[in-house]
């Protein structure tokens, strides 16, 4: 009699886990009568619980991008044959913000936060995007500027956000003063 294989959805959860943040969960569709056993490769990063339909991965904090293979092999009681099913997925490090330059100035009415940071000299990570922030509340590039200290983080093009903070503190907005013509 020939044994079947058990067939095994394919492994739901992230491609991309940002360096240093918690558990991603990983799982696949329970298979009646089954027994699970996951394993991951890939410097960086721990697996939770290796028998059951879903398994956690914890990335460890790196500098450098890490590739791994998240394996589950998946065995049919009745017929004793193993499956597989595998998922690349990659550690990502956090981008670094080394600095801005100058931080504070002023600036007119009427300045949003694009015309901040076109005044910056901003050194981070290649290909990053900057996010600006007041108060904790996450700022877009239209927002007028007011007289208050901005801080600034940066992005990844896989969506890690740095840890890294530097404040701009806008001193004082100028008003443009009005010109009256007068003909002569």
């Amino acid at each position: 009699e020939t044994q079947n294989k058990p067939t095994i959805s394919a492994i739901e959860g992230d491609e991309f886990l940002c360096a240093g943040s918690g558990a991603h969960t990983y799982s696949i569709k329970e298979i009646d009568g089954a027994t699970y056993l996951w394993s991951i490769s890939g410097a960086g990063l721990a697996l939770g619980d290796k028998n059951a339909t879903s398994t956690t991965v914890t990335p460890g904090v790196l500098t450098t991008r890490v590739d791994g293979t998240l394996t589950v092999t998946v065995t049919d009681k009745a017929s004793d044959c193993p499956a597989t099913q595998t998922k690349s997925i990659s550690l990502i490090p956090l981008p670094t913000l080394t600095s801005i330059s100058p931080t504070s100035g002023d600036f007119c009415s009427g300045a949003t936060i694009a015309d901040l940071e076109n005044s910056l000299t901003i050194v981070k990570s290649e290909g990053a995007t900057t996010e600006w922030y007041k108060n904790l509340v996450e700022q877009p590039s239209n927002t007028e500027l007011e007289a208050a200290k901005y801080a600034v983080r940066v992005r990844s093009d896989k969506g890690c956000l740095s840890d890294d903070v530097k404040e701009y503190t806008v001193t004082q907005l100028t008003t443009v003063p009005a010109v009256t013509f007068v003909s002569v």
